[in-house]
């Protein structure tokens, strides 16, 4: 797995990198589709215990129910950040912003009501990279679903 994680993404980003600098990329192609035979050790580890198969298709049943319970949530978080923008327009509550545009009002709705205590570390983090926060926050409810909070 390192081989195919670090080597052969270095091997390849220079034997791309150049155009022609005359490595050989054909060993490479080969490497490449030895990396396919993978998924037939998957599939013969699944022959081989059945209960594996069962987890696996119940986790791809319940990922349709997961998808949509988010869809639902997202769309409430977009109602009610509406609904906030348009109450709290000309009012105290927009001083800092939170509710100046649908996107930061739904993030206040998160960091508010849902999870408070993450509120300062996200907004710091968010100073850096919109994408760097987004990530924790999809690590802070990967772990929280995980934890069983």
């Amino acid at each position: 797995m390192v081989l195919e994680t670090w080597v052969l993404f270095f091997v390849s980003a220079v034997s791309r990198g150049g155009g022609s600098t005359g490595y050989p990329t054909d060993l490479l192609r080969m490497v490449k589709l030895a990396r396919l035979t993978r998924s037939v050790r998957v599939a013969r580890v699944l022959r081989s215990v059945p209960e594996l198969a069962v987890i696996m298709r119940g986790i791809m049943v319940v990922m349709r129910t997961v998808f949509l319970i988010l869809m639902l949530l997202t769309s409430l978080l977009y109602v009610f950040g509406i609904i906030f923008v348009q109450i709290a327009r000309d009012t105290e509550l927009n001083e800092n912003g939170e509710y100046k545009d649908v996107p930061s009002a739904m993030m206040t709705l998160v960091l508010g009501g849902l999870i408070p205590d993450m509120a300062p570390t996200t907004y710091a983090i968010a100073g850096e990279s919109w994408l760097f926060a987004a990530m924790f926050l999809i690590f802070v409810f990967l772990g929280w679903y995980v934890g069983g909070s």
